[in-house]
């Protein structure tokens, strides 16, 4: 009878060893997939930040006249002139917030829009949109 005694605990002590085991498992997993979404959204966050600060950075490019290089210039909406892929024409470049994302479970995401025309390397006016934006303010300074 004693027998019988040490296996059936020695079975219950392993069954919680193995159950401990699984849960250790699916809490790594669950910090791995965690940690990789988080991982995601910033280098998407630094490739959008880099598309940001190249189409800055060409602001004005072989524009004549600087007074018309910025054409709306708002808190959220900004449209400027610039040469933007280097053809030597004269591009408009368009960054602006859009409306919620119904889709998205956050309430908060919005669209980014990014449009470039004429852009004659690209065969015309080109748009990207970027969802899962929570803000995008722009601040001006005068002279």
């Amino acid at each position: 009878m004693a027998v019988i005694l040490d296996i059936v605990g020695s079975m219950m002590i392993a069954g919680f060893v193995l159950m401990m085991g699984m849960k250790m498992n699916t809490t790594m997993v669950n910090s791995r997939d965690s940690f990789s979404a988080d991982v995601t959204v910033q280098q998407n966050m630094v490739a959008l930040i880099q598309s940001i600060e190249f189409d800055f950075r060409k602001m004005g490019y072989r524009v004549d006249d600087p007074t018309m290089v910025l054409r709306v210039a708002d808190s959220s909406h900004i449209r400027f002139l610039g040469d933007v892929d280097d053809d030597g024409v004269i591009d408009t470049v368009d960054w602006s917030l859009g409306g919620p994302v119904t889709s998205s479970p956050n309430p908060n995401d919005r669209i980014l829009t990014r449009a470039v025309s004429p852009s004659a390397a690209m065969g015309g006016a080109t748009a990207i949109t970027m969802p899962g934006i929570t803000e995008f303010k722009l601040r001006y300074l005068n002279q």
